[in-house]
């Protein structure tokens, strides 16, 4: 056990962990290799690279390695590493590497969580299937309802207030033919 070294970051399948579960070292580090990919983006720009290829190219590349793996470590980022990432994404869009339109990195977190639980929620063989609570069925006897499902009864009933009311209007002329046919 003496020749055990104690370590305080470890990197796995390329996210750095710290021992404390902090994401900074690993928001750091991912950020200086994007800000690496971003001298390949200003190359391609400068030899005349079309607008729309140009964000394909920054989604292919710096989108794609922003957002590796971040199901798995973005619950551990601070607001500080949240805003780094945030102000490395607004700088892409002054310098038009990537679309206006690009999310807050929070918003791209977001997306990709729910990507993996549509994922999990869908897939029975997923790996990660046994881990979601069983389906419960629960029968509720409720009274039937007239505005839900079927609308012929809701129909019925303000078809006999519509008569209702032309009845009660022609009443005192209805009394009144009735008086005249009645006389000799």
């Amino acid at each position: 056990m003496a020749n055990i070294e104690r370590v305080s970051s470890i990197k796995a399948l390329g996210v750095t962990i710290s021992s404390q579960l902090s994401m900074s070292g690993h928001v750091t580090t991912l950020l200086n290799s994007c800000a690496s990919e971003l001298y390949a983006l200003r190359t391609l720009k400068a030899h005349g690279m079309r607008q729309d290829c140009l964000h394909k190219v920054f989604r292919s590349t710096v989108l794609a390695q922003l957002l590796y793996a971040s199901r798995a470590w973005s619950g551990f980022c601070s607001a500080g590493d949240i805003n780094k990432l945030d102000r490395f994404l607004n700088r892409c869009k002054s310098l038009n590497y990537c679309s206006q339109t690009t999310s807050h990195i929070a918003d791209l977190f977001d997306v990709a969580d729910q990507s993996l639980f549509k994922t999990v929620l869908s897939n029975s063989h997923h790996v990660l299937h046994h881990l979601l609570p069983k389906n419960k069925t629960s029968v509720y006897y409720l009274r039937p309802c007239l505005h839900q499902g079927n609308m012929l009864p809701v129909a019925v009933i303000m078809l006999l207030v519509a008569v209702n009311k032309i009845v009660a209007s022609l009443s005192p002329v209805c009394c009144w033919i009735q008086k005249d046919t009645s006389r000799p």
